[in-house]
């Protein structure tokens, strides 16, 4: 698996318990904060603000945006590796 950047904004999708989502402010975010946003609204992640904090989860997809800054938002799947390798294997 590719090692990530001290820049880059990993979360994970809604409902995962052992991850926690990605909290930062919205000055950390600078000017991809309006990138972050229409993610948000073509529901790629679900953002909550409150103030200046900002929780960002994935909603049903994983996968790599690249942000206009060259920053990555990284979505991991809810669903452990080893677990998804076994139901792939089981269908």
């Amino acid at each position: 698996m590719p090692r990530l950047r001290d820049d880059e904004i990993l979360c994970f999708e809604v409902g995962s318990d052992d991850a926690p989502a990605w909290i930062g402010s919205r000055r950390e975010l600078g000017d991809d904060w309006p990138a972050i946003e229409r993610q948000a609204a073509r529901r790629v992640i679900q953002v909550d603000v409150s103030g200046d904090a900002i929780t960002i989860r994935g909603a049903t997809r994983v996968g790599l945006v690249v942000l206009p800054s060259g920053r990555r938002l990284v979505m991991r799947s809810k669903v452990p590796s080893l677990k998804l390798l076994e139901w792939l294997a089981w269908r």
